[in-house]
């Protein structure tokens, strides 16, 4: 069977018609380009997997009126992204690869951002923790003995001197 549309003919012999991998059409109904009706024909002919995703009231570029955005309740934002989940659920399921769930990225996340706590905090610790080798520990232990006793020792030399300076009589 050849089908026959605005910009061509489709059907045996023809290279689309003799696809064999996977394929996903989506058309809008007020497509100018393509009927959903000669679409439907080149896909009963067309071995393999294939699919089709009809949108009501779409154009050639999957625009939908704003009248049927307000009826609907939908802006055509939200229709594209639709149409992008699609895409991705038609790929997921001739890939055989599941993505993670929502509960399953948040959870990563989570981690992620617990990790990252730790880095940061890690990087501060070390920023503020000088790195003290043995040898430069022994030298303030070495330092801080020394003041120690000079400090013990000073007031009692300063007692010393103030007993014999008022023990001595100047003579003359």
């Amino acid at each position: 069977a050849v089908v026959s549309t605005q910009s061509g003919h489709y059907g045996r012999g023809n290279v689309i018609a003799d696809i064999k991998c996977p394929v996903l059409f989506i058309v809008g109904t007020s497509s100018r380009s393509s009927s959903i009706t000669d679409i439907e024909n080149l896909l009963q002919n067309m071995p393999g997997d294939k699919r089709l995703i009809i949108i009501e009231d779409a154009d050639d570029s999957l625009c939908i009126p704003m009248s049927k955005q307000v009826s609907c309740g939908i802006t055509q934002l939200m229709l594209d992204q639709i149409i992008v989940d699609e895409i991705g659920d038609f790929l997921i399921s001739i890939a055989g690869y599941a993505p993670p769930t929502r509960e399953e990225l948040q959870e990563f996340e989570e981690q992620e951002i617990a990790r990252n706590r730790k880095r940061k905090l890690e990087a501060t610790v070390r920023k503020y923790t000088p790195v003290i080798s043995a040898d430069e520990l022994m030298l303030k232990r070495k330092a801080t003995k020394r003041s120690v006793i000079e400090k013990k020792i000073e007031p009692i030399k300063k007692e010393k001197s103030t007993d014999c300076d008022s023990a001595l009589i100047p003579l003359l």
